[in-house]
């Protein structure tokens, strides 16, 4: 893993589950509080995305299960004519 991914995933540990202030993670990792604030909005977003990524896996495996039974059909393509 990139040291910098690293960083980013432990200030995301350090603020969320111990609680820890923005201004004591900069000053650990030697950076910015901004940096900081930049780093753990993207790891939320992050976050949101992975879950959202299993509960699609999830319900995508119901959609299958729906196909197979011939219970749903497939929408029709529109094609361009030339």
């Amino acid at each position: 893993m990139d040291p910098r991914e690293k960083a980013k995933m432990l200030a995301f540990v350090l603020w969320n589950e111990f609680n820890a202030k923005q201004v004591n993670i900069a000053k650990v990792l030697n950076v910015s509080e901004a940096t900081i604030s930049l780093w753990l909005k993207e790891m939320r977003f992050r976050e949101q995305i992975h879950n959202l990524t299993q509960e699609l896996q999830e319900v995508r495996q119901i959609a299958m299960g729906l196909q197979s039974q011939g219970l749903i059909e497939h929408r029709q393509s529109f094609e361009i004519l030339q």
